[in-house]
């Protein structure tokens, strides 16, 4: 008896796999968190998006459920310098973890060293900065005319910068464990497998452009292609919670202007035209959070022909880090993250999250530079890979 004891208590241990302390996890809000109402013990509620792998084995799988409660939280409104504050610890659901935030993705709010998100200060802002140009024309008796109108049309067009931490299902996060975990049995989980003509595949795509264009200058290459029906891929974007982009033009530039005032998101802002072979996108999707200086955006194109009888589309993919003021025309512009290879894998990780993804395949391209600069002068760097992504 005790021989077969510890035969057992050694498979289990050979069967266990560690998740290193430090281990990131990234995770959706499956319910609203707001400074304005959470107090010490209230509990969050998410899920992983991607899993996660150790030494090959995936030991936490897409969709497990990740509780977590609140440590602290500090309402704008009752904060020095109306600077809201809160802090979660994730302790798991079925996996037991000990985790703390390390990023609010594409959030205008940073994430401290102990894992405290850190609210905007009011003051700090373009309504901030507004502000304070009204109140010096107001106290020059010469332009103090001129500051009342100014006030009025602020007061009439913008709305007032909303300083809680306030987050809506949906939003996306980076925890960071604390601690190391053992997973005693990991899951069978398998990703979509490749698709079963790799010569077919690797020949069309060495067929496709892969640069785009902004006007004459080289910009984003292609990184993503899809296979599917239009109806499959803005059914699969759309449950991947993707948002499309409004049309440049006056009405969305003033929706920007009021979004980068108010220190808000804009979850359907337009995006600069890139054509890929000479021609405009066919379809454009985003995913952002409470602030217009950064998305995840994409770029798809119809291509011509198809793959057994189905609809090719090629796609962009790239993540708005910042933006920046160009000095020569005195607009603002997009900065980017230069792994554009973390984006391609962001796209699939969301796709496959939906159950809509059958089949992923990765495709090397010799062709493809490694490392470039975009048309906007930013650094990129990439393997060279494009991800083909089958859809139903």
């Amino acid at each position: 008896m005790r021989l077969a004891c510890l035969v057992l208590l050694t498979l289990s241990c050979c069967l266990a796999h560690e998740i290193p302390a430090g281990t990131t996890l990234q995770v959706r809000l499956t319910d609203p968190i707001s400074t304005a109402s959470a107090t010490a013990g209230t509990e969050v509620h998410a899920v992983t998006i991607a899993p996660v792998v150790v030494n090959g084995t995936v030991v936490i799988p897409q969709h497990t459920a990740i509780l977590g409660k609140v440590i602290s939280a500090v309402s704008a409104a009752q904060a020095e310098n109306q600077q809201a504050r809160l802090m979660l610890q994730f302790t798991g659901a079925t996996v037991p973890l000990h985790a703390l935030v390390a990023n609010v993705d594409n959030a205008r709010e940073p994430v401290n060293d102990k894992g405290e998100i850190e609210g905007i200060v009011p003051k700090q802002t373009f309504e901030g900065l507004a502000d304070r140009g009204i109140e010096k024309l107001n106290k020059n008796q010469r332009y103090s005319q001129l500051g009342s109108i100014l006030e009025a049309a602020k007061e009439a067009l913008v709305k007032p910068v909303d300083p809680e931490i306030s987050y809506e299902p949906g939003v996306e996060m980076t925890l960071r464990l604390t601690q190391a975990v053992n997973v005693a049995n990991p899951p069978d989980y398998h990703s979509p497998p490749p698709f079963p003509k790799p010569g077919e595949i690797k020949a069309m795509v060495d067929q496709l452009p892969y640069i785009t264009y902004a006007g004459d200058q080289p910009s984003d290459v292609t990184n993503l292609l899809f296979i599917g029906s239009e109806e499959q891929l803005t059914h699969a974007f759309a449950e991947a919670g993707w948002s499309t982009a409004q049309e440049l033009g006056h009405a969305s530039a003033f929706e920007t202007a009021r979004a980068m005032i108010e220190a808000r998101g804009y979850k359907e802002a337009p995006v600069s035209l890139l054509l890929l072979d000479g021609r405009a996108p066919s379809l454009v999707f985003q995913k952002g959070n409470n602030t217009f200086a950064m998305r995840h955006h994409l770029r798809i194109w119809r291509m011509p022909g198809a793959f057994d009888a189905v609809p090719v589309w090629a796609c962009s993919a790239t993540h708005d880090s910042g933006i920046d003021l160009r000095q020569e025309t005195f607009t603002f512009i997009h900065r980017i993250d230069s792994d554009i290879d973390q984006e391609r894998a962001k796209v699939v990780d969301d796709l496959v999250f939906t159950g809509r993804v059958p089949r992923v395949s990765y495709v090397e391209r010799p062709k493809v530079p490694r490392s470039f600069h975009n048309a906007t002068g930013d650094p990129v760097t990439t393997d060279g890979r494009i991800a083909v992504v089958g859809l139903r």
